[in-house]
C-alpha cells in the first residue's frame, strides 16, 4: 500500500498513511491490554448500571423511569467520550516514548469532557447528514472533524475544535478518507467475526432465541452485556490511536517543528 491513496500536489508534504497504520497497529498490539482495559472495564460498569436501572437488550424495560434513563445515557456519553479522548492522548505519548501518562491523560479528557461530547453529537449529526445524502460527502465530513478530540486534549481548543480540525485536516482530507476507508472494511470484517462468536456463545446457552424476541433471561443478558463490552473494546482502539497519530503527524506539518512539542503543554 502507497503511503497516500491519492497523488499528492508537488511540494506538498505528504501524510504517511501507510507509516500511521503501520505505527497504529504496532501500538495497538504492544499495548493492547491498557487500550483494552481503559475501554472495557468502564463500558461494562456502565452498562451494568444499565441493567440495574430496568433496561434489557430490547431495550428500556419495565423498571427504568425517566430520571434512569437520562442518568445512564448522559453517564454513557460521559464515560465513551472521556475513554476516547483518554485513548487519543496516550497514544500520541506511547509514540513519542513518553509512556501511557494515564492521569494527565484523564485529566485533558475530563477537562474537556463537555465540548467533546456536545461537539461530538453536532460532528455526528452533520455526518449522518451526509451519509444521508451521499456516501461520499459523508466521508468527507468524517475527514474534516477527524482529530477534533485530540485537539481538544493537546489544545484545549474548547468549542472552537472543530474549526481547528477543519484547519489540521485542510489539503490531507482525501489522504484521511483513504485511511478511514481501511479501517471501515477492517472493522466490519471484525464485527463480523466477533458477532458469529458472541452468537455461537449465546446459542450454546441458549440466550440466543430470547435474543431475537428481546425476552432474554438474566444470564443471557449479562452474557450478551459482556460480550459487547469486548467486541466494543477490541474494535474501538484502534480508530482513537489512527486519530492520535494523525493530529501529531498534521501538526508536524501544519505548525512545523517536532510533535514532541505537544507534551510541553502539560508542563
Amino acid at each position: 500500500m502507497t503511503d497516500a491513496p491519492v497523488p499528492q500536489p508537488a511540494g506538498k508534504t505528504p501524510l504517511g498513511i501507510g507509516d500511521i497504520l503501520s505505527s497504529t497497529f504496532s501500538l495497538y498490539f504492544s499495548r493492547f491490554a491498557y487500550f483494552f482495559g481503559i475501554f472495557f472495564i468502564p463500558y461494562l460498569a456502565v452498562q451494568f448500571l444499565a441493567l440495574g436501572m430496568g433496561y434489557g437488550a430490547g431495550g428500556i424495560g419495565e423498571g427504568a423511569t425517566v430520571a434512569a434513563t437520562a442518568v445512564v445515557t448522559i453517564l454513557s456519553f460521559v464515560v465513551f467520550f472521556a475513554v476516547q479522548a483518554v485513548q487519543v492522548r496516550s497514544a500520541i505519548t506511547m509514540k513519542l516514548g513518553q509512556g501511557v501518562q494515564f492521569a494527565p491523560a484523564v485529566q485533558a479528557a475530563l477537562a474537556g469532557i463537555i465540548p467533546i461530547i456536545l461537539l461530538g453529537l453536532i460532528a455526528g449529526i452533520a455526518m449522518g447528514l451526509g451519509f444521508i445524502l451521499l456516501v461520499v460527502p459523508g466521508l468527507y465530513l468524517v475527514a474534516m472533524f477527524y482529530v477534533y478530540i485530540p485537539a481538544i486534549v493537546f489544545e484545549r481548543a474548547g468549542f472552537g475544535a472543530l474549526g481547528r480540525s477543519i484547519e489540521l485536516t485542510s489539503g490531507y482530507r482525501w489522504s484521511i478518507v483513504g485511511l478511514v476507508l481501511v479501517f471501515m472494511v477492517l472493522f466490519i470484517l471484525a464485527g463480523l467475526l466477533i458477532g458469529a462468536i458472541s452468537v455461537g456463545i449465546l446459542a450454546g446457552t441458549g440466550g440466543f432465541g430470547g435474543a431475537l424476541y428481546g425476552e432474554m433471561g438474566m444470564p443471557a443478558l449479562v452474557g450478551y452485556t459482556v460480550l459487547d463490552a469486548i467486541a466494543n473494546a477490541i474494535i474501538t482502539p484502534i480508530g482513537m490511536i489512527a486519530a492520535g497519530l494523525v493530529y501529531a503527524r498534521l501538526k508536524e506539518i501544519k505548525d512545523g517543528g517536532s510533535s514532541e512539542a505537544l507534551l510541553k503543554i502539560f508542563e
